[in-house]
């Protein structure tokens, strides 16, 4: 990938960490969000929050700015970027040792920043974060696919909205890629790994995610949705076959699925439906084999039937997500485009 010079700049720290919450239309969480860092365990002087809002429509930028009286706490707008950009924003504009960046939706432990800081200690050259915990209350879709308690040590990568990484390194990578709308956390952690870096998972750092899909429609919305540019990703990198085992697997339930229409055309002229049953096994197999593969290697063979029904969704839903390459996508904004400052 062709890496884009950022506009970020060296400034002294004033705060150990700087928390960065990218923001849009998250009315219903982001009282929870900020409730839970208002109440971590360590002194209010040694971090800043930044909510940095995507021109939400709805009350989110007026419950961030009622946490201003009990948190170290700026809101900013920037309407209409990707959320790597509003990332970005976040770190150009925070003046932390560290910056550690958490989801609108998502709830971190008493202990989180303590942690945190701790395993700064131990290791600055790197990134640090835990993949998501789920809701005490999901639904068998959110604990088949999310519920595996994340492991401890190098990983490939963590989710963006728990992800912590110094400032320096941050600089030094040049923040995240604002020419991709998903997939920019994976991006950005194989890209420190070229630099050096570790990504470090510590299920001491999880948070626990709100926006976890619950039920079939939600969960093959959001594969969609994050499929969008992980093609982009694998083609930007290919000699690196970053996200590779994904695009084989989208590739092949392409291909299933042009047997199984092909199939259906040859039901309908011929009145033959070998090629139909061929595809379709070859479909529902697949999905299957994917299913059991992860079941085994988790050590959750329960979970072996949910799994290759979500493989079959995921599969479809990445298929799905295909048809947005060739949309025109809007060139995220100037770095001068902070439209207000409200606190």
């Amino acid at each position: 990938m062709k890496e884009k010079s950022r506009n970020f700049e060296e400034s002294r720290s004033a705060y150990q960490v700087s928390i960065i919450i990218p923001a849009f239309n998250e009315e219903r969480s982001i009282g929870s969000c900020l409730d839970a860092i208002a109440t971590l365990r360590t002194a209010d002087a040694e971090f800043e929050v930044l909510v940095i809002d995507n021109g939400s429509a709805d009350r989110t930028v007026e419950i961030a700015r009622n946490y201003a009286g009990c948190l170290n706490l700026r809101t900013v707008v920037e309407p209409g970027v990707h959320v790597s950009v509003l990332r970005n924003t976040g770190a150009r504009l925070a003046t932390g040792k560290y910056l550690a960046f958490v989801d609108a939706d998502c709830i971190v432990s008493p202990h989180w920043l303590a942690n945190l800081i701790g395993r700064f200690r131990q290791n600055e050259r790197g990134i640090w974060g835990a993949h998501y915990q789920i809701p005490a209350s999901s639904t068998w879709i959110a604990r088949a696919w999310y519920g595996k308690t994340g492991a401890s040590g190098p990983t490939s990568y963590v989710p963006g909205g728990t992800l912590a990484i110094s400032r320096s390194h941050f600089l030094m990578l040049g923040g995240f890629d604002e020419d991709i709308q998903t997939n920019e956390d994976y991006e950005f952690c194989r890209r420190a790994r070229d630099h050096g870096l570790i990504t470090w998972a510590d299920p001491s750092l999880a948070t626990i995610h709100l926006g976890t899909p619950q039920t079939l429609t939600a969960f093959f919305q959001k594969q969609r949705w994050h499929g969008t540019h992980v093609f982009k990703v694998f083609w930007g990198a290919l000699p690196k076959l970053r996200n590779v085992t994904t695009v084989v697997y989208t590739l092949y339930v392409l291909s299933t699925l042009a047997g199984v229409a092909a199939g259906l055309a040859a039901w309908a002229v011929y009145h033959s439906i070998i090629v139909l049953l061929w595809a379709a096994s070859a479909l529902t197999c697949g999905a299957a084999a994917a299913g059991c593969w992860r079941a085994f290697s988790e050590r959750r063979i329960r979970t072996a039937p949910q799994l290759s029904i979500l493989y079959l969704a995921f599969g479809i839903a990445r298929v799905c997500s295909l048809t947005s390459m060739g949309r025109k996508e809007k060139t995220p904004r100037p770095r001068s485009s902070c439209t207000s400052l409200i606190s």
